[in-house]
């Protein structure tokens, strides 16, 4: 049987879900609208640098440059004008003053191509030139940029590549298939296929320092550099490792997320029901999602851009 007080605490917890239905209500109103833009294709990769939201599109074999803020078209890179070996697009990551392209190619009878599996590619943001590098054997697939250099990883094989040339200087292969790459002044990080591992890798010898478990990623791999922690996107929620020591420091509860990104203050999650900031303890719903999307995600400066392949779209945060 319930007595008063319980129907008294019942009532007061409705009272209180109403307001902030109310207050969650108003704030959506009264936010103003992010652009939401659409594509003939879906978005291959993601990077922002300087206030410019850096945009490939493989389908279409372009680059484009848009302003972070407003998604207004500041640029645009056909890749094969620019370089007639450059076909498609990938993965996109900003650092060493340039933005870096990871493009895996297969072309059967094309002589520009001949028997390149991709290129990696850099753009100088000053003047939009394209230059790229033709690798052979495993694809190039995953791109980032830090300290510790230029990584690229697809396949079985980790490349080093020189900032200054963008040539491959260095290349080591693995067991399994590798992910998501991630860089810290000391160390590179790289998603180990399914295994659900996280291998921290010496940058000088390319040898494995230790493999963390970290969970799997049934989404596909994603890392993210906060501060000393390197953070992993699993099934159960985001993992920290520290960047010295390798070892796990904390977990995020959060189902299901693909995605994260650190945007120099906070973390942000793709993750079920939609796309979530993570301030220390507190995890906010910025974005509802009724259903579940698959894409990548950019955080920069307080921009924070999401693509969705199944709707060719990209919208601001």
């Amino acid at each position: 049987m319930s007595t008063r007080s319980d129907w008294t605490c019942r009532f007061r917890l409705l009272v209180v879900a109403a307001l902030v239905a109310v207050t969650a209500g108003a704030a959506a109103a009264a936010a103003p609208k992010q652009p939401v833009l659409m594509f003939a294709s879906a978005v291959t990769g993601l990077a922002i640098d300087r206030g410019s939201l850096w945009v490939s599109i493989a389908g279409d074999d372009v680059v484009l440059r848009l302003d972070a803020r407003t998604g207004r078209r500041l640029a645009s890179i056909n890749v094969h004008r620019a370089d007639l070996r450059a076909l498609g697009g990938g993965t996109l990551a900003a650092g060493a003053d340039k933005v870096w392209i990871a493009a895996p190619v297969h072309v059967e009878g094309d002589p520009t191509v001949g028997d390149a599996s991709g290129w990696i590619g850099r753009i100088d943001p000053r003047t939009s030139k394209l230059e790229l590098v033709q690798v052979r054997s495993d694809r190039p697939a995953e791109v980032a940029a830090g300290r510790a250099g230029v990584w690229v990883s697809g396949g079985r094989t980790l490349r080093h590549v020189d900032p200054a040339t963008g040539k491959v200087i260095a290349s080591a292969r693995f067991r399994h298939y590798l992910g998501a790459v991630a860089v810290t002044p000391n160390a590179v990080w790289v998603a180990w296929g399914n295994t659900g591992r996280l291998m921290q890798i010496d940058p000088r010898t390319l040898r494995v320092r230790a493999s963390i478990a970290v969970g799997r990623s049934s989404a596909g791999s994603s890392l993210a550099v906060a501060g000393d922690r390197v953070w992993a996107a699993t099934d159960r929620g985001l993992v920290a490792v520290d960047a010295r020591s390798a070892k796990i420091r904390s977990r995020v509860a959060l189902p299901g997320a693909g995605e994260v990104a650190f945007d120099g203050s906070r973390l942000w999650a793709l993750a079920d029901g939609g796309v979530y900031s993570i301030d220390g303890r507190t995890i906010t719903k910025r974005l509802p999602l009724s259903s579940q999307v698959f894409g990548l995600l950019v955080a920069a400066g307080g921009d924070v851009w999401l693509s969705d392949e199944a709707t060719n779209s990209l919208r601001r945060i």
